[in-house]
């Protein structure tokens, strides 16, 4: 897949077309939290810059922002305006926080915007390393806005720390929908489906995860997920107890399930409309077809239907499995010194209080 995903990167390099004009905002560094105290996250002296491509900011921009900032302890923030006639509104959101605009890739207008998103992100990427690597950071994380890296632990954060890796490959668990529709996803989604052989053919969108690279001369992106020519040791954590994760909420309820695939309108079954690239994410192909179907008969019951089946709303079902190891409790906003905060969770109208700290969820309430 990725070699075929290079050779169809390659035949669009050359058409790169980068916006450079970039609104620089030296804000102040993410060293306090906004009630004036010390930030929560690590110390960190490598410094790390996040680099994202992103279309139609909402409120959301500025959660994900300041949790990066401030919990994460990411020192800058590049954010590649997909569309730049949005800079107001992207500056309005980032206000003072340390943010890069810039516009973005507009390559492959005609393709479908699932595919396209991909190469415009190839091309950002190349960019994001020479910008960062001329002033001086020491890493890329390439993640999206409907992503989160959760550092559980001072361990988990010392990636950066090692002078013998490169670079690092962050397994990604993705967030079980809710039965009803929320503004504030990364509050509001707190199970997640582990990213194991077993599960991973059920999952919503990728299962391969993200990567962080050490900028050094010869860094390259290869595709949205990973980079090579990069020095030194590649480290995978496997996203597992006191190890760093990545956190994905690709579609949080059945009305961010709608506005997407609507949007991404009626795509190839291959990437780039290529025959040797297959799409085989069997949930984006079905709902494709569903949504693609219900805009045209106006019934929307046979869409509804297969979109429940994803949140595991059935007690017996969800309990069923967390026993197993398939889904667990994450709630990064929530996180308090030793541990979660009680979190009382409906599950089918039932009240059930659920601790979770380290590797293990106790759920009381659960005969």
């Amino acid at each position: 897949m990725l070699l075929r995903l290079s050779a169809t990167l390659a035949l669009v390099a050359n058409t790169f077309a980068h916006s450079h004009d970039a609104d620089l905002r030296v804000g102040k560094i993410a060293t306090y939290d906004e009630d004036g105290g010390k930030a929560s996250g690590p110390t960190r002296k490598a410094s790390i810059a996040i680099a994202t491509t992103i279309l139609n900011p909402g409120p959301q921009i500025v959660q994900w922002m300041d949790y990066h900032l401030h919990q994460v302890g990411v020192q800058h923030v590049l954010i590649y305006m997909d569309d730049p006639s949005e800079r107001l509104l992207f500056s309005q959101l980032c206000a003072d926080r340390p943010v890069t605009l810039l516009g973005g890739s507009q390559i492959e207008q005609k393709m479908s915007p699932e595919s396209r998103l991909i190469l415009r992100q190839e091309q950002n990427m190349k960019h994001a390393i020479s910008h960062l690597f001329k002033h001086g950071y020491d890493w890329l994380l390439h993640i999206d806005i409907d992503e989160l890296l959760y550092e559980p632990s001072a361990a988990a954060a010392s990636w950066s720390e090692k002078p013998e890796v490169g670079s690092v490959h962050f397994t990604n668990h993705e967030a079980l929908p809710l039965s009803h529709h929320t503004d504030n996803p990364f509050e509001d989604c707190v199970w997640f489906r582990l990213n194991t052989v077993e599960q991973r053919p059920h999952y919503m969108a990728y299962g391969n995860g993200k990567s962080a690279v050490r900028l050094t001369r010869g860094v390259i992106p290869q595709g949205p997920h990973d980079f090579s020519g990069f020095k030194g040791e590649r480290l995978a954590p496997s996203g597992n107890g006191d190890e760093p994760v990545l956190l994905h909420y690709p579609t949080p309820s059945f009305q961010t399930w709608v506005e997407k695939f609507t949007r991404y309108g009626d795509f190839s079954d291959y990437w780039f409309g290529d025959r040797r690239v297959p799409n085989r994410v069997q949930f984006m192909l079905r709902s494709r077809d569903l949504v693609q179907e219900a805009h045209k008969t106006g019934d929307w019951s046979r869409a509804r239907t297969f979109f429940d089946q994803q949140i595991l709303a059935d007690v017996n079902e969800r309990r069923e499995a967390i026993n197993k190891g398939h889904v667990r409790y994450y709630a990064p906003f929530a996180e308090r010194e030793g541990g979660y905060a009680p979190f009382a969770a409906g599950l089918g109208g039932i009240q059930e209080t659920l601790l979770y700290s380290g590797e293990n969820l106790d759920a009381v309430g659960m005969q």
